[in-house]
C-alpha cells in the first residue's frame, strides 16, 4: 500500500476553525462526519473515514485537513504525531 492511497489517510478536524456550515457532511460517503445538533459541534469518526479527502475539498473554512493514518497502531492521531494533536476534537477524545 503506498503512503497516499486513500486508506493510509485520514481527515483531521480543526474545531477552532469550523464555523458549523456543515458543508462538509453530504460530501462525506462514509458518513465518518457527524453533526451533534445539542453540543452544535461537527465530530468525526476517525474509524469510519475512508481517507478519500471530500471533506477537504468542501470546507471553506479549511478546519479539515488529511492526515497519515497509523495503520494498525490504534487510533491515527494517538498513534502518530500531528501539528494538530491537543487542537482538534475527534469523535471519542477526552475532553
Amino acid at each position: 500500500m503506498s503512503p497516499t492511497s486513500p486508506a493510509s489517510l485520514v481527515a483531521v478536524l480543526d474545531d477552532r476553525r469550523c464555523s458549523g456550515c456543515r458543508l462538509c457532511l453530504p460530501a462525506c460517503d462514509a458518513r465518518a462526519l457527524i453533526w451533534v445538533t445539542a453540543e452544535r459541534e461537527l465530530f468525526l469518526d476517525t474509524w469510519a473515514c475512508t481517507g478519500c479527502g471530500d471533506c477537504v475539498r468542501s470546507c471553506p473554512e479549511g478546519a479539515l485537513r488529511m492526515d497519515g493514518r497509523a495503520m494498525g497502531r490504534g487510533d491515527p492521531l494517538t498513534a502518530a504525531p500531528s501539528p494538530l494533536r491537543g487542537e482538534a476534537r475527534v469523535r471519542g477524545d477526552p475532553q
